[in-house]
């Protein structure tokens, strides 16, 4: 046997095995790449959807839910002064455009105070301080309905968002006005307040904050 070949055998290196000492070595196999880390997407942010402004004059912080469909919103004057009403061409409006003044024979709301304003006046509807019959009988519901405040309006600026103070929907989303209100920024697009059946009323956590989320 030719003693050249003999004197390699040793070097030949067996898979898995390490070459012996002396021998010559191959490139060392390259080590695989590591498999990267997948990343982990963050998870998103609620979009908590248009900032709302903060409202400080007449704001609406109740609708009672009455008898024979006796609607009542309760509207507070947060202002450090008193309001005239006529002077300020103050209206209410509620169910499909039905528009109208916030009493039939009070000028005034003093700073601070509260009234109670029968949206649907009953028959018979009395008037005093805080017990207002407004102008108007909207035909608005427990189960569905929508009240808005307007100032310095003139017959047709119902659609103008630098006029309405106020706004509250129940029970369904795209109710008149509502349009104006998001552009006012004081409700969003589509939203109400849910009114269990048999619910006496609604009212606001924080009288002057905005949207359906303040409503409980």
């Amino acid at each position: 046997m030719n003693r050249r070949f003999i004197a390699l055998v040793p070097c030949l290196l067996i898979a898995g095995m390490t070459a012996a000492p002396g021998c010559l070595r191959g490139p060392a196999p390259a080590s695989p790449s590591p498999r990267p880390t997948p990343t982990k997407s963050p998870t998103p942010t609620p979009d908590p959807g248009t900032p709302l402004d903060k409202k400080t004059g007449l704001v609406i912080t109740a609708i009672e839910f009455n008898a024979g469909n006796d609607i009542v919103a309760r509207v507070k004057n947060l202002s450090a002064a008193s309001v005239d009403l006529v002077a300020g061409k103050y209206q209410i409006c509620a169910g499909e455009f039905v528009y109208g003044k916030l009493s039939k024979a009070q000028t005034t709301i003093a700073a601070g105070a509260e009234v109670r304003m029968h949206v649907n006046a009953p028959s018979g509807c009395t008037e005093s301080a805080t017990e207002w019959c407004t102008e108007i009988n909207s035909g608005i519901v427990a189960n569905k309905g929508n009240v808005a405040i307007y100032k310095d309006m003139n017959a047709t600026e119902f659609n103008l968002d630098e006029k309405i103070v106020d706004f509250v929907a129940w029970g369904e989303g795209g109710l008149p006005r509502e349009d104006v209100a998001v552009k006012a920024k004081i409700w969003r697009t589509g939203q109400f307040v849910a009114v269990p059946s048999g619910q006496a009323s609604i009212s606001v956590k924080v009288a002057g904050n905005s949207g359906k989320e303040n409503w409980q």
